[in-house]
């Protein structure tokens, strides 16, 4: 893995190596607006960064410089991950989203703080097949072509390209927290 710009609190002016995971296989990274998200080939997340918002997963609002294991979650296989401003999320090898850090401006059920990694309950029984995240929203593609989609998504206006055979299902804002 190699950085560059201000990573973990360091300007880097050209490419490094990063040290940070020597001994890993990383087999995805991916970036929030302050903290770094690393997944390696056994399936574990490890976060760095600023944790104002719970971001790293830890319980705390704790910075790290180097990676530490999102240990909350050591007993699941992580097959990708993906950042929002102040959030991370995580797909699980059995189709499961699990959660953690702040989704601001959640638009369908407002602020969401979530201190340590939470499954999305409303996918419980859904096998999601990928994830991605933008600053403030997520989407979960279900097996089945279902796109599943929280958190700000600019006044709900989604463009999809609909060439695409799938059905968006938007989470109301009538039940609050009790998706984690």
């Amino acid at each position: 893995v190699y950085v560059w710009g201000y990573f973990n609190f360091e300007s880097y002016y050209r490419p490094e190596v990063f040290k940070g995971l020597q001994g890993r296989a990383v087999v995805q990274v991916a970036c929030g607006a302050e903290h770094t998200v690393f997944l390696t080939d056994l399936g574990k997340v490890f976060c760095s960064g600023r944790n104002t918002h719970y971001q790293l997963g830890d319980g705390t609002s704790r910075d790290y410089d180097n990676p530490t294991q999102v240990t909350k979650i050591d007993h699941l296989i992580v097959t990708k991950i993906c950042c929002g401003s102040s959030f991370t999320v995580a797909l699980t090898d059995t189709g499961n989203v699990i959660m953690w850090g702040t989704l601001r401006h959640g638009g369908q059920y407002g602020t969401v703080v979530l201190q340590e990694p939470a499954y999305m309950k409303p996918l419980k029984r859904v096998n999601i097949v990928d994830i991605a995240s933008g600053g403030a929203h997520v989407l979960a593609l279900g097996a089945d072509g279902t796109l599943y989609t929280w958190g700000y998504v600019f006044d709900c206006y989604i463009a999809i390209n609909y060439t695409l055979n799938c059905q968006i299902k938007l989470f109301s804002s009538t039940r609050g927290n009790n998706y984690f």
